[in-house]
């Protein structure tokens, strides 16, 4: 199991498929091009989504939490 890459499917949502994005080295064990990061995912849903990626979460404490943490960005090859 390599710990450094993962593979993850969508489906639906009108978001561009069929795709294969990011590449890695010949034993699959490190990245090599098109990193994304949990935080890439989240920003990816919350645009298809028309939500602003500069939103906060209010805690039930009243505290703000970004919606979209440590410069998550959307995956350019999923939008339409």
């Amino acid at each position: 199991h390599w710990t450094n890459v993962m593979s993850l499917v969508m489906a639906g949502g009108g978001l561009r498929h069929g795709q294969a994005i990011g590449s890695t080295d010949a034993r699959g064990a490190e990245i090599k091009t098109g990193i994304v990061r949990p935080q890439d995912l989240a920003a990816t849903v919350f645009r298809h989504l028309d939500i602003d990626l500069g939103a906060h979460w209010i805690s039930p404490q009243g505290r703000p939490t970004p919606i979209v943490v440590e410069g998550g960005r959307p995956i350019p090859e999923l939008l339409a």
